[in-house]
Order: structure tokens, then C-alpha cells, then sequence
């Protein structure tokens, strides 16, 4: 996995019927490097949408760039589960990273 996201950021308006239509030229890294706790060890899934909803930006998690929304939604279900089901995804976190928590919360906000 990498240390930074990629994003597409094309100068010129895209044709969305043709998915030829982005060349490696219009990729570019935006993200920067992953958020990391003080200790310069990666952040984990939790703690790192807790920084993200607190100063409502989007970052880099374990190279997944993730949004306000996004980090919102996860703490949303996170606080409202037992402490047993908290204990659950975040080892899913672990094992299969922030994406995955992110397929569940979406799913279970309604």
C-alpha cells in the first residue's frame, strides 16, 4: 500500500460514456501522506475519522482518501454499537482496512 492517494484532477471536462477517456497524465497525488499518530506509527480507522469529523476535512487512512461524510457516518454506527460490536469492527479495520468499515456503516445508516 502506498503513502499517498491518488485523485483525478483533469483539465479539461470528461467524456463519463467513455472510460478511455482519463490518461495517466491527468492523475495526480493530492492526498499526501496518511495521517499518523505522534509516534509516526499509521493511525488506525476510529481515532483517524475522529480528527477527520473534528476538523471536517478529508485525509489519507491507510490509503484510502475518506471524507467528512464518510468518517461521520462510521463514528455515527461506531458509538452506537456495544462495546463487543466496537471491539468487532475495529478488527475488521485491522484485517481488511478503513474501506471495509465504511461498506458496513453505509449500510446500516439509514
Amino acid at each position: 500500500m502506498t503513502d499517498t492517494a491518488i485523485w483525478v484532477a483533469p483539465e479539461r471536462e470528461l467524456d463519463m460514456d467513455d472510460p478511455d477517456d482519463i490518461n495517466e497524465h491527468e492523475v495526480m497525488q493530492v492526498a499526501g501522506d496518511m495521517l499518523r499518530n505522534e509516534d509516526g506509527s499509521v493511525m488506525e480507522t476510529i481515532p483517524a475519522c475522529r480528527k477527520i469529523k473534528a476538523e471536517w476535512q478529508c485525509a489519507n487512512v491507510q490509503g484510502l482518501l475518506m471524507d467528512g461524510t464518510t468518517a461521520h457516518c462510521i463514528l455515527t454506527v461506531y458509538d452506537a454499537i456495544n462495546e463487543a460490536n466496537q471491539a468487532k469492527l475495529e478488527e475488521i479495520g485491522r484485517k481488511k482496512g478503513p474501506a471495509a468499515i465504511a461498506d458496513i456503516c453505509w449500510k446500516l445508516v439509514k
